[in-house]
């Protein structure tokens, strides 16, 4: 099998298996969720073959890591049960995120970044106060988490005004969602649990995570963002 189809191949079981791990999650109980977060991982690991794939050596090692620190995340929070444990490990994979935009970004972009950070907080503060409750031992992990996607959301929108190209918008868009699949998701946790926010956060993430890796590969030079 030629890397072309390969690619194909990797991409449609991508799509295959987001699907049914979708399904799963409305035929089994909810109570099983080992089982209901068996597949989970896989789609987010066929996406790092495939972005390996497309770079051979010349991967970066930020973009690998990303993918690979938000696997450890799945694992942890869904398998093992631990979310305090998994939202910061979450977290680190977005500090990742970070490093890889933050580094090339030039100075007029880096100057905007605490105005984009004080309103991603502010937001941030809204849903924290008004929208989460009984979050346990994770009140701590989840206000380090709300601070990194504050930051990373600065950078990322600084990032595209100052540069409006198309893996720059895929970047921006594809965060959006992930704040989106986030919050359904924490509302589900820390609220009322219900097999239709699964799906709408759980899907959310699934595409999240493909726009994540349309917009790393169409970066020319995968060691610098914005050359």
């Amino acid at each position: 099998m030629n890397e072309v189809k390969l690619k194909r191949v990797l991409t449609v079981l991508f799509f295959i298996i987001s699907a049914v791990y979708l399904y799963m999650l409305v035929v089994i109980d909810p109570s099983n969720k080992p089982l209901r977060s068996a597949l989970k991982s896989v789609p987010i690991l066929i996406l790092l073959m495939l972005y390996c794939f497309k770079y051979k050596k010349q991967t970066n090692p930020l973009v690998v890591s990303i993918f690979v620190v938000t696997v450890i995340g799945d694992i942890i929070t869904n398998t093992m049960g631990k979310f305090f444990i998994g939202i910061i490990i979450y977290a680190i994979a977005h500090l990742f995120l970070i490093k890889m935009i933050y580094d090339p970004l030039k100075k007029e972009a880096k100057k905007e970044i605490m105005k984009y950070f004080l309103l991603g907080s502010g937001l941030f503060a809204i849903i924290f106060i008004y929208v989460l409750s009984n979050m346990g031992n994770s009140y701590y992990p989840i206000i380090f988490y709300g601070l990194i996607m504050s930051l990373a959301f600065s950078i990322i929108l600084s990032n595209y005004l100052h540069k409006m190209v198309k893996e720059n918008g895929l970047l921006l868009t594809a965060f959006g969602i992930r704040v989106f699949s986030d919050l359904v998701y924490a509302m589900t946790i820390f609220n009322e649990s219900n097999v239709y926010f699964d799906l709408i956060s759980l899907s959310t993430f699934m595409v999240s995570n493909y726009i994540f890796y349309r917009a790393f590969i169409l970066i020319k030079d995968p060691l610098e963002i914005n050359r």
